[in-house]
């Protein structure tokens, strides 16, 4: 895994574990559906995109990247 991954998903566990919970105060159902979603979006670039899991970085959550992840989510 690169550094730019591990610095993505080193975050991504920390907005779920630290600032959503203890920050926000969000609540466990808001916590699941944030952690559901993103791990929609991992899988959305491996399989759409062709974009590995271990290869996923902030370079990648462009505006035209979760646009069109929105798109697939979305479409009937």
């Amino acid at each position: 895994m690169k550094n730019e991954s591990l610095l993505f998903f080193r975050m991504i566990r920390d907005f779920l574990t630290v600032y959503l919970p203890r920050q926000k105060g969000a609540s466990p159902n808001t916590i699941k559906s944030y952690k559901n979603t993103l791990n929609l979006f991992i899988d959305y670039s491996k399989e759409k995109l062709d974009i590995p899991s271990t290869s996923l970085s902030f370079q990648h959550t462009t505006q035209e990247h979760v646009e069109s992840f929105l798109e697939w989510l979305f479409k009937p």
